[in-house]
Order: C-alpha cells, then structure tokens, then sequence
C-alpha cells in the first residue's frame, strides 16, 4: 500500500464520519481507488486530478449523487458507458488524460453547464455531445480533431467554446447558431473554412460567416501566385510566357509591383476553371518593404533566377527562400531557372530541397523559344488545385458582395459606397459587410483600414494603383538626398495626376499605417513626411549628450534585451522606427533610432535600438532612466510584435542580460535565453549564471517582458507589491500591471470583434441612483475623463450590470492597487493623476462590484488543473456592454472617447483628445543637433 493510497482511505474515512458532500483526492498518485469510496453516496463533489488512474471502476456509478466530478490529468484511455447514469453532473473535468474517444452515453448529461475535455487524443466527437444543451462552457483545446459533428450547433447557451490547437480544417455551419458565445479559441487550427482573416475580426465576423455560408455558398475556385526574385532576372518575361503573350527581349524592369490573371483547367474536374492571379514584382531592394505587403501565406510562389549569373550571388535564390519561408512558412514554392539554353544551371537542388521542404520543383526555362514553359504551366497547375483556398466555400452573398466591388469602376471609393454596393448583392447585415471589407483586405484585393480614424472611410479597390503612387516616392532621389524627409512640394509634384489634392494626405496617412513613414507636418513647416526607408546609411558619430547623461540622474537604471535574427528581412528596423515614432527625438539612421518617453516631472526615459548591419543580424534595444521598465515593456512589444506579424517563420533569439551580484568589477555579461527563462519562471526555479555560478530569479530578468493574464493580475500585484519595499520598485511593477491589465482588455474585446468603452466606474450617489463614469483606456494609466465628461446617471442596479460586473472587478481591481502608485509619476505627458474623488470612486466601484458579481472563482476548484490555471475562466459580453451604452449614450459621444488603434499591438483603444492626439503628434523636445554621421555601424552606448 502506498503513502498516497494510505491517505485516500484516511480521507475517505474522514468524509464518511463527517457525512461530507465533498471529498479531495487530488495528487496523490493513485494508481486505484479504494473500493470504500463507494460507500460515499452522499457526495456531491469529488476531485480525483492529478493521480495515475487509467480506469474507472464500476462500483463508482453508485455515486448517483455527484453534481461536480474531476479526473483532470490522470491517465485514463477510455470512459465507461456507465458515467452518463450520473445525470446529476453539472461540471465534469476530463482534461489532461489519455482519451481517444467518447461513448454516446455521455449526451445524457443533460444537466451539464462545463465540461472540460482539453490535452487529450480526441480524433471524433459522438453527435450526442450535442444534446448538452445547458452547457455554457466547453473546452476541446490540444486534441486530434480534424471534423466537430453538425450537432454542436446545438449548443446553443455556449458562453465559451474552446477550440484552440487541434487539426481543424472546417467549422460546421451550424456553429453560426451559437450566438451567445463571448469566447472562441480557434487558435493552433489551419482553417479554411472560416479563413484565417475571418478568425482574425472575432468571434462576431466567425459567426456572422457561418450564418451566412448556411444560407448558402459557392465554390471559389481562385488564389494567387506571387513572381518574386532579384531585378532583371526574367520574372515579367516568364509571366507574359505563361498568360501567352509574346516575348520581348526589351523588356523593361518592373517598378513595384504588376498584376495579371491566369486562368487554368483544374487537373482532376475538367469542368473547372482555375484562377490565379499572377503578381509580378520588383526585385529591386528598394520595393521589398513594400512587397511585404502582398507577400501572402497560403499563395504560390514562383521564385525565378538568371542562370547565367549564378544562383548564390546573381540570383539569391538562398536570401529569396528565407524570406519566403519567413513571410508565408506554408506556402508551396516552385524555383525557376531562366536562360537555360544559355547556360547550365548549378543549383544545388538536394541541399535546398533538404533545407527548404516547401519546395515542390525545381525547373528550368528559355522564354525565347518557350523551352520549359509548357511544363512549368502543368507543374503550376497541379500546385494551385491543392492550394488552400482553391476551391473553398463562401457564402453565396459574399461571393456576390465582393464580385460587386470588384466591378465598381475606379480605384477607390468610399466605405459607405462600398457598404451599399455589398447590400445591393444581398449583404443586408452590416456585420457581414465589415467582415468581407477585413477579408479582402487581407487578401490583397482592396485596402481598407477599419480601425484608422483617417484611412476608415475609404476603400482602395485597386492596391496596386497606391503601390505605384509610393514607389515614385521611394524611387525619388530628392527625398535620398534629403535624408528621407519629403516635403509637401515635392509631394505635389510626385503625384501631380491625383485628381483630388486631398488624396495626397490618404497616401501619405497609407505610406504610415504601412510604417514605410511617418508625418512630420506641423506650422511653419513644409516637410510633411520621414521616409524611414530612405533614412541615411550612416550612423551619427556620436549621439546626444542626453543619451550618455541617462544614467546620471540619481534612481536611473539601464535595461537591456538582443534579439539576434536568423536573416535580414526587408523593414527591418525601419518599420519600428516608423511605428513608435511617437518617441522620436529626431535622431534616426537606417540601422537605428534614439527615442525618448516622458512619463512625469523630470523623468524621460531614453532608449537607443541599434542593428549590427549583418546578414544574421543582432538587434540590440537599451533603455535607460528613472522607473523604465513600462518603456521597455511598450517597445519590446511593439518590436517583437512587428516580427511575429510580418515575418511568422523567422527564428528569432531574445537575449537578456544577467543582473547577479557577482564579484567587484565590471557588471556581469553573461546574458540568459529569453526562452529558458520563462521555462524557469514557470517552474518556479531559478537560474544559474554561468560566469558567476549565483542564482538568479527569472521574475526579474523578465520584468517588463512577460505579460500577466488578467485572472491573475491582482494576486500578481498584491504579492510583487509586498516583496517590495522601496517606493520606485512599487511604482515600476504598478505601471507594468496597469500596461498588462489593459492589453488583456484590448484582446478579449478584440476576440469577440467588438468596439466599445469598457472601462469605468459606478458608484451609488443616491437611493437607486448611481453613477457611471467612463475611462480613457490609455495603457499605462486609465484615467477618468476631465471636466466630468461621460457620467451618466443610473436608475437601479441594471442586468447587464449585473452580468459584466465579474469582469469589470477584475480590470478595477488592478487598477485600484496600482493607479494610486502610478498616477503621480505620470502627470506629465500622460497628465492622469487621481484625485481622491477618483481614487475614492474607484474604491466604492470596487465594492460595490464585490456585491453584484458575488465571491471571486475558485481558480483551484478541483475543476481546472494548475497547469491550466491561467486559462480565462471570467469572460465579459461586450456586445451586450455595447448595447447597453448606446441606450445611455445614443449618439455614441461617450464623453469624447474615440476609438484608436494602438501602434505596438494594433489592440484598439478608447481614448481621450489628448492621449489620441500623442499618437499621431508626438511632443518633441529638441536634442542638441547630432554629431555628423560616419559610414556603417552604430554608434554604440
């Protein structure tokens, strides 16, 4: 008998004297159960996780009485049929076991509200899991499915549904039905069917797509092929050869990029015309920012080099293949060699086909006298009928909204144009419409930015058309010589064919939301733009005095993180340098940038991103100042955020300097794996430093890099806050809660694909009357709007109160301990600091909340295992929140809030004039002017 097995039947013995309705026998590696447990049939709740057992015995089913029943990791293979004669259960956790099937007993759970089948071998799912139809939660994460059964449509009080890392291609459409799900996990499928766009706008635009593909679809039956390579290697000339067009030995270098369809017999239903559009682009370095952009997953590409010069220096074909790989890692890739009649190719084919497995062919052509062409046409005809979107279903309307766009003549219109034409085809709900708008703008076929307060109105129908419009500008040689500004003359005369002057300002606002630039426009100056693009080569020869003098100021610290990439992409720095302009201090180069953030009287926080200039590049970001870890924080995310945005395959190694006490001397330079320390984190050891042999604790390596979730972040605050005792430690780790607190928001609201206030307080002013005071949701410090704007009076405790306010105790909470520390060192730039009415209306709010949503749950219930105790377990409707303020607020003013898009994680926020306002306009403090440049190279610390 075993220890374990001993103290089950002490604790069975227990619960039998006791006549206990609940009983644990959690982690005590029990391989059986003991058989007296049977006697127990008053138990109500059982927690037998974290043990060893691989059955169920029989005897248990006497347990008739069970509601709650957890056998969360065990190791059992199969269920007995029996367990659905325990049609008491209303929560059953299953997760982290062995399971490959189900028995169809299990639908006669009627009673269940959770059920929890995440971390097991699923393949099927039985029909009858689709009569539990009081299940508000279910979780099937990190199975094997590849197909969910038609009848989980009618599941119809699903609240949350996860999904997330299983083999999904489709979705039933019955799923559209579920229409009071606030949480669905998709993440870790390669779906199809919705698209991965769709799955992108939330979980509105997902249902919204399923209602409408019930009511009917189409089969289409088109997809692209991008042409890319080096400059004058023959892609224009083996595009025309495959649309049938003559050869010309003149033919000109393509600028930016150029269209053409493709139309071809499917190679197993001859009734079936396939096509592919065929983009055809520039090779010259200076358009691949730009490319980027069309450089699309799920797409063939068609990757072409001059054999007479050489596939490792003439052609790329190597530098071509990462790229690829690190833009769309799933995409099927055909490598063409042209001129072969002139040369003999020497490509090593087994090397690249072992290093590169997307490659499905390697062949060779002449578009002089058509040698190989006809059998490039086959293998590209083969290759696009197994492309994903080859041959999906869309919804009948869509189809017909998007082919009704698609005929609009013009090269842009407005979005409310847009909106009546996509109703005209049928699209009668404007949900449906957004979505097909986000879409096709994912695909390349429109560009329309929702969420851009500038760019919102207007739908580009031919992106091609604005890529040559900002090539002219990255071609112009002023705008080289000028350092990357350009001027509003010189812009003027760049696009002098615009029929509207006011278009100049939607294209620049484009050339910014694509981070190839940033607007510089202010009184007084005719510079209207940077081009980061076209910044200087060189690196100043020295930087600002303020730089060095960072670390003078008495509590200031320096911060460091290396990302060492595996190849030089396109964009890299510049789009960062772009995106956080916000912070600029004027000093820039290609290869790095120094900005500064002011966050309180006297405290700026510096920080200097400098890239080593090398294929395999090292990319270092040092923050220096008073309390700047929110800083750091805010840039690694938006740093990090535009490589795993636009470059998903690239590998991507975070170093971050060891902080040990080690001997006298220099500071350690020993740096640990960004990756390991989160391991460590999360097995709660510490590190060793390999030069020094101390212990380190990887909480405060990881510092403004790790995220909390939100179910945690009070318990986070209370016990970091009461390891701390200086005041400017607390300050950092209450900024870094706030930051963390709002990102969550912004993902659980932007999950469920809607836009609305979410944060405020209520406080009672009266008998049944109360006060709702809305928040900017300005990330580092919420704050209430001035002048008593968006206060709105309350009659009674109303329902949808009552059902957001778990959650909203959850954001106020964080925000109660942390604010009050932060305000005060914000109350420069961000200008947020509570007042003790504030502070006072946050308390009440906090209490009051306490009231409505009832005790916290139990995040160690017995019902979700501690490896899982992260997972969401308090989720907000926020179309209903919507709706609600809406009634309150018809007009949607909401005291001036506006809606913005953040630049480090493109979350949407509601914000004030003033905090809108520093997104776009940075406040800029003049530096010294820079030391003159020198060529290559940083400028180092």
């Amino acid at each position: 008998m075993t220890e374990g097995y001993a103290t089950a039947i002490r604790l069975i013995e227990a619960a039998r004297r006791d006549d206990a309705t609940t009983l644990e026998l959690t982690n005590l590696d029990l391989e059986s159960l003991p058989e007296t447990l049977a006697g127990l049939t008053g138990l109500t709740t059982l927690h037998l996780g974290g043990n060893r057992l691989t059955r169920l015995p029989d005897w248990l089913r006497r347990l008739t009485g069970l509601t709650r029943l957890s056998l969360y990791v065990n190791q059992l293979t199969a269920l007995p049929d029996w367990l659905g004669d325990l049609t008491g259960l209303t929560r059953l956790s299953l997760g982290g076991n062995q399971l490959k099937s189900l028995p169809d007993s299990l639908g006669r759970l009627t009673r269940l509200t959770t059920l929890s089948l995440y971390d097991n071998q699923l393949t099927t799912l039985p029909d009858s899991l689709g009569d539990l139809v009081h299940l508000t939660s279910l979780s099937l994460s990190g199975n094997q499915l590849s197909a969910l059964p038609e009848s989980l449509g009618g599941l119809v009080n699903l609240v949350e549904l996860d999904l997330g890392f299983n083999r999904l291609r489709t979705l039933p459409e019955s799923l559209g039905a579920l229409t009071r799900l606030e949480t669905f996990v998709l993440e870790g499928n390669d779906l199809v069917s919705p698209p991965k766009e769709i799955c992108a706008s939330g979980t509105v635009a997902v249902l919204a797509f399923l209602r409408a593909l019930a009511r009917g679809g189409e089969e289409q039956w088109s997809s692209k092929m991008l042409v890319v390579g080096e400059a004058a290697v023959g892609k224009t000339t083996v595009t025309k050869a495959l649309c049938g067009l003559a050869y010309d030995p003149s033919e000109p270098q393509t600028h930016g990029v150029h269209v053409d369809p493709l139309d071809l017999r499917h190679p197993e239903h001859p009734d079936v015309t396939m096509r592919l559009n065929l983009w055809d682009f520039g090779g010259q370095l200076e358009y691949r920012a730009t490319q980027r952009f069309y450089l699309t997953d799920r797409s063939l590409f068609l990757l072409v080099w001059n054999s007479r010069r050489g596939w490792r220096v003439g052609g790329q074909v190597e530098e071509w293949l990462q790229a690829i790989t690190n833009v769309a890692p799933s995409s099927p890739v055909v490598i063409v060699a042209t001129h072969c009649t002139e040369s003999v190719a020497d490509l090593d084919e087994a090397d690249l086909r072992r290093r590169y497995p997307r490659i499905t062919n390697i062949l060779r052509v002449d578009c002089q006298d058509g040698t190989g062409i006809a059998e490039l046409r086959e293998e590209i005809r083969r290759r696009a009928a197994d492309l994903p979107l080859m041959g999906r279903r869309w919804p009948a309307t869509w189809a017909g909204g998007a082919r009704r766009l698609a005929a609009e003549p013009g090269r842009y219109i407005t979005t409310h144009r847009a909106e009546l034409l996509m109703a005209e085809a049928g699209m009668d709900d404007p949900v449906e419409r957004r979505a097909l708008l986000n879409a096709l703008h994912d695909r390349g076929q429109i560009l329309h930015f929702a969420n851009d307060p500038e760019l919102r109105y207007t739908v580009v129908l031919e992106p091609t058309w604005v890529d040559a419009l900002i090539t002219r500008v990255l071609d112009s040689q002023e705008v080289v010589d000028r350092g990357g500004l350009l001027s509003r003359a010189h812009r003027a005369e760049l696009w002098r064919d615009l029929d509207d002057p006011g278009l100049g300002e939607t294209l620049t606002a484009l050339m910014e939301r694509f981070d190839l630039a940033y607007r510089t426009d202010a009184p007084g100056q005719d510079d209207v733009a940077l081009v980061v693009e076209r910044l200087p080569a060189g690196a100043p020869a020295e930087l600002p005095v303020t730089w060095r003098q960072a670390l003078d100021v008495p509590g200031a610290t320096e911060l460091r993180i290396t990302y060492k990439l595996s190849s030089r992409q396109a964009g890299i720095p510049s789009w960062f340098i772009a995106r956080e302009h916000r912070f600029t201090t004027g000093v820039a180069w290609a290869r790095g940038v120094l900005l500064r953030h002011h966050h309180g009287p006297g405290h700026a926080a510096m920080a200097l991103l400098e890239d080593d200039d090398r294929a395999q590049p090292t990319i270092r970001l040092t923050v220096r100042g008073v309390e700047p870890h929110a800083f750091y924080s805010i840039l690694h995310e938006g740093f990090t955020g535009i490589l795993a945005e636009r470059y998903p395959g690239l590998g991507v190694q975070q170093l971050i300097p060891c902080v040990c006490d080690g001997p006298p001397g220099p500071p350690c330079s020993y740096e640990f794996d960004h990756a390991a320390a989160l391991r460590a984190l999360e097995r709660g050891v510490g590190l060793q430093c390999q030069q020094s042999l101390s212990t380190v604790d990887p909480r405060t390596l990881l510092l403004g890099l790790r995220p909390v979730p939100l179910e945690r972040t009070l318990a986070e605050i209370q016990r970091d806050l009461g390891q701390l005792a200086e005041t400017a430690g607390r300050i950092e780790v209450s900024q870094l809660h706030v930051l963390d607190t709002v990102r969550d928001l912004l993902r659980h609201r932007a999950e469920q694909g809607v836009r609305c206030p979410s944060i405020f307080t209520v406080t009672r002013t009266g008998f049944l009357r109360y006060e709702l005071r809305l928040y900017c949701e300005q990330p580092e410090a919420p704050h209430p709007l001035p002048d008593d704007a968006g206060v709105y009076e309350l009659r009674r405790i109303p329902d949808w109160l009552r059902a957001y306010a778990p959650y909203l105790r959850l954001l106020l909470s964080g925000l109660r301990f942390a604010l009050p520390l932060v305000g005060p060192a914000l109350t420069g730039l961000a200008g947020v600091a509570l007042s003790a009415a504030d502070e006072g209306r946050l308390e009440l709010s906090c209490r009051l909340l306490d009231r409505l949503a009832g005790p916290p749950q139990d995040q160690t219930d017995g019902l979700l295992d501690p490896a899982h105790a992260s997972r969401p377990r308090t989720s907000a409707d926020f179309a209903r929140l919507r709706q609600a303020l809406l009634a309150l607020d018809p007009s949607g003013e909401w005291g001036g809030l506006r809606e913005r898009e953040l630049p480090e994680n493109r979350g949407v926020a509601y914000l004030c004039h003033q905090h809108r306002e520093a997104l776009r306009y940075p406040a800029r403090t003049p530096l010294e002017p820079p030391a003159p440049r020198r060529e290559g190279g940083g400028p180092g610390g």
